[in-house]
C-alpha cells in the first residue's frame, strides 16, 4: 500500500502512519505543525512529512489511498487534489478497521474520561499475560514506549473516541471499531462543538452499545446512572464495575501511600490484592475498567493483579516532568472540569503536605466556552494557587459572550489562597510562578494541548534561581 496522510502529525494519525510503516506500506504525509513529539517520531521512522497543505504534494506521486484526518475540511487543497486525481479517500478510523482490526477480537475503550489510561493499561495486562495484542492509543504508555503495536495474536485494543471522524463522516470514530468487548468509563457533556447536549451524547453511546454482539461484553462504571441506562439497551451481557460494595467487579480496602494505591479486587467468588503505582479514585476505576476487558479476554485475576503492580503509566497522565531543588512539576492531560477536579484530588493524595499550584490551559473547544464556568471554579477549589491562561480563541470562532473568562473562574473558586491569576502567555505564567515557588511545592499543569512552552520558560529559571 502507498498511503498519504493529511494531518499526519496528530497523535492518532502519527500512530496510524507508524503502524502502516511497520506493516510494510509506503507512507508519506503532510502537516503544517510537525511539532514534538510526533514530528521527530515520524522522522525517526523514515516517514516523510511535507509542510501542508499543497496540492502539488500529491500530483507527482503514485498513491493507493489518501487518509483524511478530521483537521482537514472538504476545501483542503490536498483533499481537492486527491479527488481530482481519483485517489480514494479514507478516514483514519476506516483505515484502522480495515487494516489493523479486521477479523480480530476488538476491545474498545470509550467514555468521557480515562480512555487513554484504560486502553494503555488493558494493552499492558494482555501483553503481561503473553497474548501479544495489537493496540492504538492516543498517548504513549511507558511500558511500551510507543502508542501503537501490530497484533501478533487475535486481540486489538483501541481507544474509542466519540469525536467525529472526517468531513465526509460526521459520526463518532468509535462506530468503526467493530467492538467485541467494550468498556464505558464515564459519560458527561463534552465536545460542545460537536454535540448539542448530554442527550445527544447519550444517544450516540447508546447506538455504540448496541454494536457489541451477544457473544461479547459491555462493562461500565457504576458511578454513572446514565451508563446503566445505556447498558440496559445492549444485547450483550453487561458488567458494572466500581469502588466499594456492589454487584459486578469491585475495588475495596483502598489505601494511598507514597508507592501508589493498594486495594483488593473482588470478582465473583475471587478476591486478590494489588498495588497500583498511581493515585486517585479515578485511577482505581481505570484499573477496574482495564481488568474487566482483560477478564473478558481470558486473563486470570491473579495475572491482572500482578500486571497492575507493574504498570508504569502514560506520558502526560500525572507525569512528573521536573523534580529538582524540592519542587515537583506534574504534567497532565486533564481538560474537562471533572478531570481537573480528580487530578487535583490525586495530587492531594500524592503530595499530602505540599502546597499545590494548579496551572490550567483553556484550549479545548469545550473549555474555551463558558458552558462549564462554574464547574471549573469548583474543580480548582483544592488548589493553593491557581494560574490560568486566557482561552485560545480563533477570530470569529465563538459568538460574542460565549468565551470563557478566567477571571470569573478565579472569582468563583474557593482555591487560590496563595496565588490567583490569569495570563496571556506562557512567559507571563512562568514570571508569576518563579518567585512564589519554594522547596516542598508541587505544580500540577493541566492541558489538553501542550504545556512545553511553559516548561521551556520555567525549568531553566527554577534551576538558575536556586543554584
Amino acid at each position: 500500500m502507498r498511503a498519504y496522510l493529511i494531518g499526519i502529525c496528530g497523535t492518532a494519525m502519527a500512530a496510524v502512519a507508524s503502524l502502516l510503516k511497520e506493516s510494510g506500506a509506503e507512507v508519506v504525509g503532510s502537516d503544517p505543525f510537525a511539532y514534538p513529539p510526533m514530528g521527530p517520531l515520524l522522522d525517526s521512522l523514515g516517514i516523510e512529512v511535507l509542510p501542508g497543505w499543497d496540492e502539488s504534494n500529491l500530483s507527482n506521486r503514485q498513491l493507493d489511498v489518501v487518509v483524511v484526518g478530521n483537521v482537514a475540511r472538504r476545501d483542503n487543497p490536498e483533499v481537492v487534489a486527491a479527488q481530482s486525481l481519483g485517489i480514494p479517500l479514507l478516514s483514519m478510523p476506516q483505515l484502522i478497521a480495515d487494516q489493523f482490526i479486521g477479523d480480530r477480537t476488538s476491545l474498545v475503550v470509550t467514555g468521557t474520561h480515562g480512555k487513554t489510561t484504560v486502553t494503555s493499561m488493558t494493552a499492558w495486562l494482555l501483553q503481561y499475560a503473553g497474548l501479544q495484542p495489537g493496540f492504538m492509543v492516543g498517548g504513549v504508555p511507558k511500558n511500551f514506549g510507543t502508542g501503537y503495536a501490530l497484533a501478533k495474536g487475535d486481540l486489538f485494543v483501541i481507544e474509542g473516541d466519540e469525536y467525529d471522524t472526517a468531513f465526509f463522516d460526521k459520526e463518532a470514530k468509535f462506530f468503526h471499531y467493530k467492538p467485541t468487548h467494550a468498556v464505558m468509563t464515564s459519560l458527561e457533556f463534552d465536545h460542545a462543538d460537536i454535540y448539542r447536549d448530554i442527550d445527544h451524547l447519550r444517544d450516540t453511546f447508546r447506538r455504540f452499545a448496541k454494536l457489541v454482539p451477544k457473544n461479547g461484553s459491555l462493562s461500565w462504571c457504576s458511578e454513572y446512572d446514565i451508563l446503566e441506562e445505556i447498558a440496559g439497551d445492549a444485547c450483550c451481557p453487561s458488567v458494572p464495575y466500581g469502588v466499594g460494595a456492589g454487584p459486578g467487579l469491585r475495588a475495596v480496602d483502598i489505601q494511598a501511600s507514597g508507592e501508589g494505591t493498594s486495594f483488593r479486587i473482588i470478582h465473583g467468588g475471587e478476591s486478590v490484592n494489588t498495588l497500583l503505582p498511581m493515585w486517585g479514585k479515578h485511577n482505581v476505576q481505570n484499573a477496574l475498567a482495564a481488568s474487566a476487558l482483560a477478564l473478558a479476554a481470558g486473563v486470570s485475576l491473579n495475572i491482572i493483579a500482578e500486571g497492575l503492580c507493574l504498570f508504569e503509566g502514560v506520558k502526560r497522565r500525572f507525569d512528573t516532568v521536573y523534580n529538582r531543588n524540592g519542587i515537583v512539576v506534574v504534567d497532565d492531560f486533564a481538560h474537562h472540569p471533572t478531570a481537573v477536579r480528580e487530578t487535583l484530588a490525586a495530587a492531594r493524595l500524592r503530595f499530602p503536605t505540599q502546597r499545590l499550584f494548579a496551572c490550567f490551559h483553556f484550549e479545548s473547544n469545550t473549555s474555551r466556552r463558558r458552558v462549564f464556568l462554574e464547574e471549573y471554579s469548583r474543580a480548582l477549589d483544592n488548589a493553593d494557587g491557581i494560574l490560568l491562561t486566557y482561552p485560545l480563541v480563533k477570530e470569529d470562532s465563538l459568538k460574542s459572550g460565549e468565551t470563557m473568562d478566567p477571571l470569573e473562574v478565579l472569582r468563583g473558586s474557593r482555591g487560590g489562597r496563595e496565588h490567583a491569576g490569569a495570563y496571556h502567555t506562557m512567559q507571563e505564567m512562568a514570571d508569576a510562578l518563579v518567585p512564589i515557588l519554594r522547596p516542598g511545592d508541587a505544580v500540577i499543569a493541566m492541558s489538553g494541548r501542550d504545556f512545553t512552552p511553559l516548561y521551556d520558560e520555567l525549568f531553566p529559571r527554577l534551576d538558575s534561581s536556586r543554584s
